[in-house]
């Protein structure tokens, strides 16, 4: 039986409504992760001075 990319996001969408606050930290470390993932590829291209 194959996955279908359908029941997944029915599942997800379920799981939202079930979760809400749980999914809103898990879209909040998502983001996160997109945030530093981006930081590093333009760091990559172009290193900025390290400031911490």
């Amino acid at each position: 039986m194959q996955r279908s990319p359908h029941l997944l996001a029915w599942g997800v969408v379920v799981f939202w409504h079930g979760h809400g606050s749980f999914f809103d930290s898990l879209k909040a470390n998502y983001g996160l992760s997109l945030l530093i993932l981006g930081q590093s590829f333009s760091f990559l291209s172009h290193p900025p001075p390290i400031t911490l």
